[in-house]
């Protein structure tokens, strides 16, 4: 009994701390996401309800059928690298669509562990802005010198 409350309180403890990161996260298992936490749900605004199956993920967050297909591929071919070597799911640049229908530029990542997987969302849109005014201002500042 004492065996089965200390691992209930590691569970509640880990659920807490996943649920509280600052970064994006969810597990995945089965072609299933079993679990994203808040910091996923402030980003992209999609509850677990919206996302009952890795498949209706890719159908939200990727529209455009060729985008999405390329997605999926690109994905798959990361984790089963991961699979083969550390665990580490290289961290790849895609664009993203929210419940509200912003395109989002992030870097997914994450890291296989016991028959599943955490996927990790960090937000680089603010500076692929940042990028793409630099250069707007660039490009005025050398046609005004022409």
């Amino acid at each position: 009994a004492r065996e089965a409350e200390l691992l209930a309180e590691q569970e509640r403890l880990f659920t807490a701390v996943f649920d509280a990161a600052p970064v994006a996260m969810t597990f995945l298992k089965d072609q299933r996401i079993e679990s994203l936490n808040q910091a996923f749900r402030q980003l992209f605004g999609y509850a677990a309800e919206d996302l009952p199956t890795l498949d209706a993920w890719w159908q939200l967050a990727y529209p455009d059928p060729d985008y999405r297909q390329w997605v999926i591929d690109t994905w798959q071919s990361a984790v089963e690298r991961a699979q083969q070597t550390d665990g580490r799911v290289e961290s790849l640049e895609y664009q993203v669509r929210t419940k509200d229908g912003r395109s989002l530029d992030l870097m997914i990542g994450g890291q296989v562990i016991d028959r599943g997987l955490v996927a990790t969302f960090s937000d680089i849109t603010p500076l692929r802005q940042a990028e793409a005014a630099q250069k707007q201002a660039k490009e005025a500042a050398e046609a005004a010198n022409a």
